[in-house]
């Protein structure tokens, strides 16, 4: 009995053995695993700089939190070197293009003009104004290694712009002369017989005044009249355009400022010298008083307060198309050199904004929406 016991229990002993050389062996290789696994842990953990600190390393290939109000500062043009933009800190571009045509008048522009811009993040909105229209884009906007991208949210056209190097700093440098010319031309200029008069505003609009003047272009060699239209200044070079008779009239000159002295020279080297004048105002207070037209009959009376008398001769309402012929209460406000006078007539409100200018006792004002041009004697 104690022979079969003692066998029993070497067996049992065998078994325990076995069981625990197996749990020994599950849990050395559960912890070779764990040791693994916190090896390749290691191996992707980032490992501390000199500080201690760990090192962070940015991976992300487009920053969506990129500040452009800074990036985008600058002159930046096309492949050709030829159109593009330069933006300045205070929210202001100069906008150059190359044959653009202006939308409504489809009249091609080559040179500069001024502009504002804003940027919202990476919407990017440029509005500048060419014969009274205000033309407004508006892109999405990235820059990358001197790169500017613009994709315009109208169309989805992508166009991209090279940043100025130090070669591009003189082209920008003109870019700034040309705005500061395009400033210097403003105002009124006339040439020595009083036959030729240009009227530049800063919005690069013109008003051409022709006192029999010669012109091989039009018929008889002469032309008069007054005309309104736009210009352009590229360095010392400006462009005009405005319709004569239905017919575009495109004039190219180089020219020069000294003074009140503007010289304009043309494609066959004749120059012809032009005088600034200083008896044109476009402030608010040469408007005060009484202005009828060559009949005598219809006019305005501007008054100190904003009040405008406003009279017709056989006025046909819009719309209602009836006429009036008398004098009706309205007012007005001034703008820069831009005049909008209102009034109400059988319940509804006339309303039509011009540009004026005063020169002696002449006022000429010149309709914003369709160019017509009327003037005034003062009574």
């Amino acid at each position: 009995m104690a022979s079969n016991m003692t066998k029993s229990t070497k067996i049992m002993i065998c078994v325990i053995s076995a069981v625990l050389v197996a749990c020994v062996a599950i849990t050395g290789i559960v912890s070779l695993s764990k040791r693994s696994s916190t090896a390749d842990k290691t191996t992707t953990t980032l490992q501390p700089d000199m500080t201690g600190e760990p090192l962070v390393t940015d991976i992300s290939s487009n920053n969506t939190n990129v500040d452009l109000s800074q990036l985008i500062i600058g002159k930046w043009t096309d492949s050709a070197n030829m159109s593009g933009y330069e933006f300045a800190q205070d929210g202001s571009v100069i906008v150059t293009y190359v044959n653009l045509t202006v939308p409504v008048v489809n009249m091609p522009i080559n040179g500069s003009t001024k502009g504002t811009y804003t940027l919202n993040g990476n919407d990017l909105t440029v509005k500048f104004s060419i014969y009274s229209k205000t033309i407004s884009r508006n892109f999405t906007a990235s820059v990358e290694d001197n790169t500017l991208t613009l994709v315009n949210k109208e169309d989805g056209g992508v166009a991209t712009y090279g940043k100025a190097d130090a070669q591009g700093e003189s082209n920008s440098a003109s870019s700034s002369e040309a705005a500061s010319l395009q400033n210097g031309i403003t105002g009124a200029w006339e040439n020595s017989d009083a036959t030729i008069k240009y009227v530049f505003d800063d919005n690069a609009k013109v008003t051409v005044v022709y006192k029999n003047a010669a012109d091989s272009s039009v018929e008889n060699g002469k032309i008069s009249g007054t005309y309104t239209g736009i210009y352009m200044v590229d360095r010392d070079n400006i462009t005009i355009q405005f319709n004569y008779k239905s017919k575009k009239v495109t004039q190219k000159y180089t020219f020069l400022i000294s003074g009140t002295t503007m010289s304009f020279t043309d494609s066959h080297d004749e120059t012809t010298i032009y005088v600034r004048s200083t008896s044109v105002q476009t402030d608010a207070s040469a408007l005060i008083g009484s202005w009828r037209d060559s009949t005598g009959m219809s006019g305005y009376e501007f008054k100190q307060n904003g009040i405008a008398n406003i009279t017709y001769v056989n006025f046909v309402v819009p719309v209602i198309n009836m006429p009036i012929d008398g004098t009706v209460a309205g007012s007005y406000t001034v703008k820069d050199n831009q005049v909008t006078i209102s009034s109400s007539i059988y319940s509804r409100t006339i309303k039509n904004t011009y540009t004026f200018a005063v020169e002696g006792n002449t006022l000429t004002l010149t309709d914003v929406e369709d160019g017509k041009v009327s003037t005034y004697m003062k009574k």
